[in-house]
């Protein structure tokens, strides 16, 4: 249920407001008209927390994979779905909580599993609840979650192992970026003081920090403001079709990182498929799942022509190799599995293939950064020597 906050007339002239809670205006208006009030403005409660409530009301992939374990443990062990949604809920904290009391409330009122996750997308997404439909119609619901459990833990597992093997280099990285701004909002503005006092001629590199380090003082507002634009201006071209697909095209054409990239694209695309396939959906409606769920936009139009294609009569293989942005392996293996009838099973091994590809690169990727971060470090450290300590040494001496 939604709040709404209304304005409305009584038969008498006055004019009123409250908050109603409905499923949507449509019968917010109605329950206002069932008193009588005639309804001049309505508009949703809750608007001006819709920021805070997008960060709050969110499911980790972790949570969600649990749930989906466990619901397929209880469910095979023959216990009934309201019982197991009953269960779960309390055995849960924060919003999936309350998400699944309301999913259980709507069971009990006699929907289906998956239409009562639908009014929840943020949650359970498209390909998610079209796989429980599939599992309902097919009366292998407890299969399905176990196998939508299994990908999603695997998701959350690969997702781990590359955070956690980019996070040294991270780490190193704020931590250059903290000493930055010490030395140059706390340390050198000191030392300028001292050079000032002794009118000591000062190398070109002094200078030139020194420099930096007045403008960082003076303009500070002006380097934050130019960061938030740049993050505003980011977001903004993202937004617009021509410009992300660019921005899209320049990630995949990056040395290292663009191969990265694609392989973890790849991975995502065909475990979703796989999984879409050994569920019964058919092959146009998986590739229309696949494609709503694709996050890189060059990737979803490619599939929805290569959708579009299969919708004409030609094979996945056929579909997939007319489209250059997928690598070539992918419609290769893609034959394959249609001439032997196991499509499914072929494309978990192509994501198993793209998965161990990228987790290789990701090593070799954090291998090549640390002896770049060392060198990196050691310049800092030099030059800092150079601008700074020589300068002190000589008017030591001169004292």
């Amino acid at each position: 249920m939604k709040k709404f906050k209304y304005r409305a007339k009584r038969q008498s002239g006055e004019t009123v407001t409250g908050i109603v809670e409905a499923a949507d205006k449509r019968q917010a208006v109605g329950l206002l008209r069932e008193k009588d009030l005639v309804v001049v403005g309505i508009s949703d409660a809750e608007r001006g927390l819709a920021s805070v409530n997008s960060l709050l009301n969110r499911v980790s992939l972790g949570d969600l994979a649990n749930f989906t374990r466990q619901l397929s443990t209880m469910i095979t062990a023959g216990m009934n779905l309201v019982d197991a949604l009953g269960i779960l809920q309390n055995q849960t904290e924060g919003y999936l909580s309350r998400v699944l009391a309301d999913v259980r409330r709507s069971v009990e009122g006699g929907k289906s599993l998956s239409e009562s996750m639908k009014a929840y997308p943020k949650v359970f997404n498209t390909v998610y609840v079209s796989l429980i439909t599939a599992g309902e119609k097919a009366g292998v619901l407890d299969k399905v979650l176990q196998r939508l459990a299994d990908n999603l833990e695997a998701e959350r597992e690969f997702r781990a192992k590359v955070k956690g093997a980019l996070m040294y280099p991270v780490i190193v990285l704020i931590g250059m970026v903290v000493v930055f701004f010490v030395m140059v909002f706390y340390v050198i503005p000191q030392l300028s003081g001292i050079y000032q006092d002794f009118e000591a001629d000062l190398p070109g590199m002094t200078q030139a920090l020194l420099d930096i380090s007045a403008f960082s003082q003076n303009y500070w507002w002006l380097l934050i403001g130019g960061g938030v634009g740049v993050v505003m201006l980011y977001r903004f071209l993202y937004r617009v079709p021509d410009w992300r697909k660019r921005i899209e095209q320049i990630k995949l054409s990056l040395p290292i990182f663009g191969a990265l990239y694609e392989e973890v694209l790849m991975a995502e695309l065909t475990r979703t498929m796989s999984l879409l396939v050994a569920a019964g959906v058919p092959i146009v409606e998986a590739l229309q799942l696949v494609a709503e769920g694709a996050d890189n936009l060059l990737y979803k139009e490619g599939i929805l022509r290569a959708r579009m294609m299969v919708e004409r009569g030609y094979s996945l293989a056929q579909a997939f190799g007319r489209e250059a942005i997928f690598p070539a392996i992918f419609a290769q293996m893609l034959s394959v599995g249609e001439e032997t009838g196991q499509v499914d099973q072929i494309m978990m091994r192509v994501s198993n293939y793209f998965d161990t590809e990228s987790r290789e690169k990701v090593k070799g990727l954090t291998s090549a950064i640390e002896p770049f971060i060392i060198i990196l470090l050691a310049i800092g450290v030099g030059f800092l020597v150079f601008a700074i300590v020589i300068p002190i040494y000589n008017l030591t001496n001169q004292l």
